[in-house]
């Protein structure tokens, strides 16, 4: 995919340090895919907001096949949480 968003849920932040600087791989299933299977994508601590869940419904933001921004779609589970904002943004710093 050149340029789009797609719709997905995510399943695991797994922590990462190279050569020093922390940066996350994103676990993810598309929501339109019957095969379910489990992508990742590498983004930096930048591009994270504060609280992602397991589970959450997300839409991803493509450009030339990596991933650049995380916009969340609802907030689940708790009541405090769902009084926030229901999309947050997040982008990745340019680099």
């Amino acid at each position: 995919m050149l340029k789009g968003s797609r719709e997905a849920v995510l399943h695991k932040l797994q922590p990462i340090s190279i050569h020093g600087q922390l940066s996350y791989d994103v676990h993810y299933k598309f929501v339109d895919e019957s095969d379910g299977q489990t992508r990742v994508a590498r983004v930096g601590a930048e591009a994270l907001g504060p609280g992602l869940q397991d589970g959450e419904r997300i839409r991803l933001d493509f450009l030339v096949g990596g991933v650049t921004a995380m916009l969340v779609f609802s907030v689940a589970s708790s009541p405090e949480r769902s009084e926030r904002m229901s999309e947050r943004r997040w982008t990745r710093a340019p680099s």
